[in-house]
């Protein structure tokens, strides 16, 4: 036991610090647990709160969820008695922290908020960054992609102003991250080797040895299979030199990958062995599962059907009764393909069922789960390429895989055509010629050996599926017949993913919708407030939308809302942040714009929708709006200013004066 008595609370923390940043992290807890000792016996509540947060660190390395839960419930009692604006913003951060470690994630963004708001009152620059960083991660784990990178960037200016290197490292770290999830490899290779740079500064081993694993994962994803082994050997290296186990197994796990790709499966078998003794000392189930998958693959390639099955339903297994939902399906995704892969369809069926089963409530990896529903249909089908047809209220959402320039696979989605034209020209009697003839002209690509089928739900029609081939032999009546059974499979999980849009976008454009728009001006209002960044609003009303409804029919209408909304995403840096608020009303937060930029912006769209002179098929139509502008800064006294209802009265009252001083035009109430 390591006594303190002689120390003050300076090298107490000090002395945590130096072995933290070590990696020794066994006598930073032991110096820890002294200085909580000494703190009560001192009844200094606010050095005994801080002891309490570095502990909760430690154990959020280590991934200990038991002692994070038990230091929870000290942190929030500790906050009932404390009056001290930084320290309760510490404690409100740390307990957040807790909460993001557990299932109850979505509260987090609650305890944040306080903890910024403590953190201001403080003037406590270090701390205010270290909370925005926690609610950019908040933010990146619910895919809200702007409002992520908008907190990430706030905690790198403050980190830049305090001088704290290690803390930009982290910052870099996850904007490394977030870019990553986001498709853009370039950008994340950019910032993790920000952070390596930083890391290396520092001397901070765990920071390099993190980073060399994140850059091999990027250049395995491109095929640079060398500069890949480079990086996850010399994070390995380092994970060694400072007894840092469970970076060392997935270090090896990433060299598994590569010697799998090269066909070197005896050296593949040996990391993964390696990783897995780690995995199972450390309870790290996430790798565990990781590495039987990796298993399984390389019995596969050798011909051991029985063992590579044997390995993908142990990591079900695991995955399963640890209650890991995204790795649960992901092997369920895995014994699907790999029961086609050895001509067993009608038991890939069953586990497919299954998967489609457990990604009901998923919505945190709704691209990767298109992505699958894609490619198995390709794969029980023996078809090139798939994609799926959703019914849209009166169109249809075309949604498939395109390759990016980095040979990522990603999903897109565009709505192609009225519901009607696709739906009435269906017939389950002929070859369905003139859907693929409309088909290859709105996707620009030549359908070979076609064939389409309906998903239905309680005996209607909701979307379609349909594949085809490239070259090769045609489908053969067999392969029709799985796609007829693997929409009965699909169709629950299609009804269940356009109940959860429709709870988010409007069902016909995919604008968000009128809830969607409530809470995020709640959250521009909440950094108006914290930063005093003026945001604008913009609401768009469509001129004589009534008359184009009559003269041209209501599918038309339909048609030109869709494109309408499609110009003002190609028109805006947030594309989430445009709404349909009912019928031909739209509006779009401007996130930290002045009202001369949001005019510019207004400008723009008028003109690029006035250019609009063809919908559909149908020429000669001429379609005006007008714009209605305001901002808000929160410097105005009026309290019906500060709320959202006063926020949209004002924003419509601009509106309508652009209605009353002769439409197609922008009008700004400022």
């Amino acid at each position: 036991m390591i006594v303190l008595r002689n120390m003050n609370y300076k090298n107490i923390t000090n002395l945590a610090d130096d072995y933290f940043n070590k990696g020794n992290y066994e006598s930073a807890l032991e110096v820890l647990d002294s200085g909580i000792r000494k703190s009560i016996e001192e009844n200094n509540i606010i050095q005994h709160a801080d002891f309490y947060i570095k502990k909760l660190f430690i154990f959020l390395r280590l991934h200990n969820i038991k002692e994070i839960n038990s230091i929870a419930a000290n942190l929030l009692a500790i906050a009932s008695k404390m009056d001290n604006e930084e320290t309760l913003a510490k404690l409100y951060h740390a307990y957040s922290l807790c909460l993001f470690h557990t299932i109850k994630k979505s509260v987090a963004i609650k305890y944040l908020k306080k903890a910024l708001k403590y953190s201001r009152i403080s003037k406590n620059n270090q701390l205010e960054s270290e909370i925005l960083n926690s609610i950019g991660k908040y933010y990146e784990y619910f895919n809200d992609f702007q409002n992520s990178l908008y907190y990430y960037m706030k905690s790198e200016e403050t980190k830049v102003i305090t001088e704290d290197e290690y803390g930009l490292a982290i910052v870099y770290g996850n904007l490394g991250r977030l870019y990553f999830q986001n498709g853009d490899l370039k950008e994340a290779l950019n910032y993790y080797f920000l952070d390596l740079k930083i890391s290396k500064e520092l001397n901070d081993r765990f920071g390099i040895a993190m980073m060399h694993n994140h850059i091999g994962d990027i250049y395995f994803i491109t095929n640079d299979f060398k500069k890949s082994m480079k990086n996850y050997k010399s994070s390995f290296y380092i994970g060694t030199e400072m007894n840092y186990e469970l970076n060392n197994a997935f270090s090896m796990l990433g060299m598994a990958k590569i010697e799998i790709k090269q066909q070197h499966l005896d050296k593949a078998k040996e990391y993964i062995r390696n990783s897995v003794d780690i995995f199972n000392e450390k309870s790290k189930y996430d790798g565990l599962v990781s590495a039987l998958l990796l298993m399984s693959k390389i019995y596969y390639f050798e011909k051991n059907n029985s063992k590579a099955e044997e390995y993908i339903i142990k990591a079900f297994a695991m995955s399963s009764s640890k209650n890991m939902t995204f790795y649960t399906g992901l092997s369920l995704y895995e014994l699907s393909k790999f029961y086609v892969d050895i001509n067993q369809r009608d038991k890939s069926l069953d586990y497919i069922d299954k998967y489609f089963n457990i990604n009901f409530n998923i919505s945190n990896f709704e691209n990767t789960m298109f992505q699958h529903i894609i490619e198995l249909a390709t794969h029980i089908t023996n078809a090139d390429l798939a994609a799926i047809m959703i019914r849209r209220e009166n169109a249809v959402e075309i949604i498939e895989t395109e390759i990016d320039n980095f040979g990522h696979t990603v999903i897109k989605r565009e709505v192609i055509a009225s519901w009607d034209e696709i739906h009435n020209n269906y017939s389950d009697e002929t070859d369905n010629d003139k859907i693929k003839s409309i088909l290859e002209i709105k996707l620009k690509k030549k359908l070979r050996d076609f064939y389409i089928e309906p998903i239905y739900y309680t005996s209607k029609i909701i979307g379609f599926t349909f594949i085809y081939k490239i070259k090769g032999n045609s489908f053969s009546e067999s392969d029709k017949d799985y796609l007829i059974l693997y929409n009965i499979k699909l169709a629950n999980l299609i009804q269940s993913i356009i109940s959860f849009e429709m709870s988010r976008y409007d069902p016909l454009t995919r604008a968000a919708n009128r809830s969607s728009l409530f809470s995020d001006l709640q959250e521009e209002i909440f950094k108006t407030f914290i930063y005093g960044e003026a945001f604008a609003i913009l609401m768009i009303d469509i001129d004589n939308f009534k008359a184009i409804n009559d003269n041209f029919g209501h599918q038309l209408g339909d048609l030109a809302l869709i494109k309408i909304v499609e110009i003002i995403r190609t028109n805006v840096r947030d594309k989430n942040k445009v709404y349909r608020f009912g019928g031909d009303e739209f509006f779009i937060i401007l996130p930290a714009t002045d009202i001369k930029t949001a005019k510019t912006i207004a400008r723009r769209l008028l003109s690029n929708i006035r250019q609009i002179n063809t919908i559909y098929n149908l020429t000669g139509i001429n379609i005006t709006v007008s714009i209605g502008i305001t901002d808000f800064t929160g410097e105005n006294s009026d309290k019906s200013n500060y709320d959202i209802q006063g926020i949209l009265k004002k924003v419509d009252q601009a509106m309508y004066d652009a209605k009353i001083n002769g439409k197609n035009r922008v009008s700004t109430l400022d």
